[in-house]
């Protein structure tokens, strides 16, 4: 309607202006070369039209003629280059469900058509990845390395084909460049945190850590544990280079992110201890034990309060019973330190309230050393060390990616080498520790046991026997 409208307005604001000069009064002479020409003005304004028409009319054909073949070809190249981009599409679907073949024609297609190089070029790293060829890959991603546009793309190519090969040097470099291009992409901050912490730059992983957090590509609670990690790590390097104040408030820092941190708990109880700070350092493991029991937290205890003698040591391990009511591991390390005093009494009953809830190999060598301890009865401690063999193994150290097993915790595991992947917990069935440990059991059981009478009767076990 608008549009109408405005028609409506310049169609009569012409007609107006051509009544109007028509409507004037006067005449035009050009006298040329002896020839008299006589004409009004009306008449002057519509040559001077038809000639303007037809000089734009001839500018235009002139204008055609000279530009059609560089028209043309832009049409075949934008035909092409349409056909190179559908050719580009049914590669990456035959590259996504897998299929070489399709893959392989639809790169040859794109690098008949004009496609732009870098989607080209990933398109044929892609297709030779699946191919299985690495080298022509590696050659593609490398070529994407120039453009600014496909660098990056480039990089993270080149990243995943050096943490195949196992290149965490050239992977490093590669993700501290990708970095400086985008330091938010959340795939460039995991592998450099991972990285960093894998070359042992503990303080550039840290950084890479607070990046992360801002960023937003890591949980704040995942950020406090990692970076409580390698604030340990930390504290560790300080104290081998004999920088004992710095590993210590390193330690306590990473405490302070992470309360529950057995290793940097045991590691600063200690240091702790050693300038004097007996009581802190007891507060720490108490409070770290009140969160998660650890039998290193009760070693540590008892270690910080040497010398000791058996009954103080049980002296000093009673508070964590008050601090975790029933829980397995203080009825286990209260009861060990019972039997090292022999308290035949108490150390049952501690065994007798362990064995009312998840028991494992501990709890029934414990009571075979209260059986032969208390009674001097080697046929009952046999038959407990039996039941032991049959039992869930002790809790350990296993990696949580591929289950090996670890004597100590580390910040990385010794066989896949994923960081921060120990956790301390039972063993399952199908774990490559239960074959070793039962080995290890059954060989430790036959060399104590040898001397035991095959034959001999098995008394009744009673975990509430009373000592006498």
């Amino acid at each position: 309607m608008g549009r109408i409208l405005i028609y409506v307005v310049l169609i009569t604001a012409a007609g107006s202006v051509a009544v109007w000069v028509a409507e004037q009064p006067g005449e035009v002479r050009l006298t040329w070369q002896g020839y008299l020409l006589e004409s009004s003005v009306s008449m002057l304004f519509v040559l001077v039209i038809v000639c303007a028409v037809l000089l734009a009319i001839a500018y235009e054909v002139l204008n055609f003629i000279f530009y059609s073949p560089r028209l043309i070809h832009t049409i075949r190249r934008n035909r092409s280059r349409e056909r190179g981009y559908r050719s580009l599409t049914r590669g990456m679907v035959a590259v996504a469900a897998g299929d070489v073949k399709a893959a392989k024609r639809a790169v040859r297609a794109t690098e008949a058509l004009h496609v732009e190089p870098p989607l080209r070029l990933l398109l044929t790293a892609q297709a030779a990845q699946l191919e299985g060829d690495e080298i022509a890959a590696r050659e593609s991603f490398q070529a994407m390395l120039a453009d600014p546009e496909s660098e990056f793309l480039g990089l993270r190519g080149l990243l995943v084909q050096s943490l195949r090969k196992g290149d965490k040097v050239t992977a490093l470099a590669l993700a501290r460049r990708a970095f400086e291009i985008n330091p938010r992409a959340e795939w460039v901050l995991t592998n450099l945190i991972d990285l960093e912490t894998i070359a042992g730059n503990w303080p550039d992983a840290e950084q890479s850590v607070i990046a992360a957090q801002r960023a937003k590509r890591i949980k704040p609670e995942n950020a406090r544990r990692r970076r409580a990690l390698l604030l340990y790590q930390r504290a560790q390097a300080a104290f081998d280079q004999t920088d004992e104040k710095t590993a210590r408030d390193l330690a306590m820092r990473a405490i302070n992110l992470r309360a529950d941190f057995m290793p940097a708990v045991v590691f600063a109880a200690k240091l702790l201890a050693k300038v004097g700070h007996l009581k802190r350092a007891r507060k720490l493991i108490m409070h770290a034990w009140q969160t998660a029991p650890h039998p290193d937290l009760a070693d540590t205890l008892v270690q910080i309060s040497e010398p000791l003698t058996p009954l103080a040591r049980i002296k000093v391990l009673e508070p964590l019973m008050s601090l975790r009511p029933g829980d397995l591991e203080g009825h286990l390390v209260l009861a060990s330190a019972l039997l090292d005093a022999s308290l035949w009494g108490a150390a049952r009953e501690h065994l007798g309230q362990a064995s009312r809830g998840m028991s494992d190999q501990r709890l029934y060598r414990l009571m075979a050393r209260l059986e032969e301890g208390e009674n001097n009865d080697e046929g009952a401690a046999r038959q407990w060390l039996l039941k032991a063999s049959r039992a869930p193994s002790e809790p350990i150290w296993k990696c949580r990616v591929c289950g090996e097993i670890a004597n100590n915790w580390g910040i990385q595991c010794s066989s896949c080498e994923a960081v921060d992947s120990l956790e301390w917990g039972t063993a399952n069935s199908g774990d490559s520790v239960d074959r070793r440990q039962e080995l290890a059991f059954v060989k430790w059981t036959k060399s104590t046991l040898e001397n035991v009478i095959p034959n001999r009767p098995t008394p009744r076990m009673n975990l509430s026997q009373k000592s006498e």
